[in-house]
């Protein structure tokens, strides 16, 4: 007798479950793109975000004799300042960091003002304090807020000399301008800055994550917003034609943001005859300019003062 094959235990699955699989990996796609999307735009305001707004500190409590000011930059943003001209003529730009405004400097302004003996300009980035603007490019458009300030006060009858103090992001805007920052009589360096994609990638490297495909969208969205090139900047070129103002490159012992090789091969990069570089030991970023760290605040006005005089 032959008996009829056995059907097969494989169980076809019903239409309609095979269209809940179907929608659920559908869901399951869709649910990943927006979790994809909400994290390009953290990490878009990461790359580009404002920095603090608004100001917590005024040098007028410290007996510093300052006025209120603003001026253009070339692109059409309003930035605002605080001037305090000195009867000696020598007058220090003081330009912040990332994340930061001008009050970043009050135990500095203190310093110059009243312990040294000369003026100083301190102003906010865009995006920062008080100034106009939404976006912060790291230091590539801030490029444009530091030939302002230098190009406004060039005009002031006063003044005589012009220095530089440039901290983290300032420097990254300084190197923007080689020219006229070698049109300067003295620059001092503190925690320099690093190219904002360069900052954007240690950060992915801390958090063990790959740029590409982390933040392939951020990159995109943080250009086409700012309007420039992030990359736009080549940091060992820029520093490479720093070859006339006597420099000063301040780093510290436990500086993440800009260790001290980074420092150190700044130093060499810049081909300035007169340049010094001081690493204070146990000192991180935020402490390289800070109230505490009043041995930093001397060196850089002593430097100053005898390289103005």
């Amino acid at each position: 007798m032959v008996r009829p094959p056995a059907r097969s235990r494989a169980r076809i699955k019903p239409r309609n479950e095979r269209g809940q699989t179907f929608r659920r990996v559908i869901t399951t796609l869709i649910f990943l793109a927006i979790l994809y999307l909400l994290g390009s735009a953290g990490l878009t305001w990461l790359l580009v975000g404002g920095n603090y707004k608004g100001l917590m500190s005024d040098p007028r409590r410290s007996g510093v004799v300052v006025g209120d000011t603003h001026f253009k930059t070339s692109d059409g943003k309003t930035i605002d300042a605080w001037y305090a001209p000195h009867h000696s003529g020598l007058c220090v730009i003081l330009a912040h960091g990332r994340r930061e405004h001008r009050g970043q400097y009050t135990s500095l302004m203190t310093e110059l003002f009243v312990r040294s003996s000369m003026g100083f300009l301190a102003f906010d980035f865009r995006a920062s304090g008080k100034s106009d603007g939404f976006w912060s490019t790291g230091g590539i458009l801030e490029a444009r807020d530091l030939e302002a300030a230098i190009e406004w006060l060039r005009k002031k009858d006063e003044v005589v000399k012009i220095a530089l103090v440039a901290s983290d992001m300032a420097c990254v805007a300084a190197m923007g301008i080689p020219d006229l920052i070698n049109s300067l009589d003295a620059v001092v360096f503190v925690g320099i800055g690093e190219h904002p994609m360069g900052a954007f990638k240690r950060k992915l490297a801390n958090w063990h994550l790959p740029l590409h495909p982390t933040a392939s969208l951020a990159f995109v969205l943080a250009n086409l917003i700012t309007g420039t090139d992030l990359t736009s900047v080549d940091m060992d070129e820029a520093l490479g034609k720093i070859n006339i103002p006597p420099v000063l490159l301040i780093g510290g012992e436990k500086d993440l943001m800009a260790p001290p090789s980074m420092v150190r091969g700044a130093a060499n990069q810049i081909k300035s005859r007169d340049k010094e570089v001081e690493i204070y030991p146990g000192l991180a970023h935020a402490k390289l300019i800070s109230a505490s760290s009043a041995n930093v605040m001397r060196k850089i006005s002593h430097f100053l003062i005898d390289r103005l005089r």
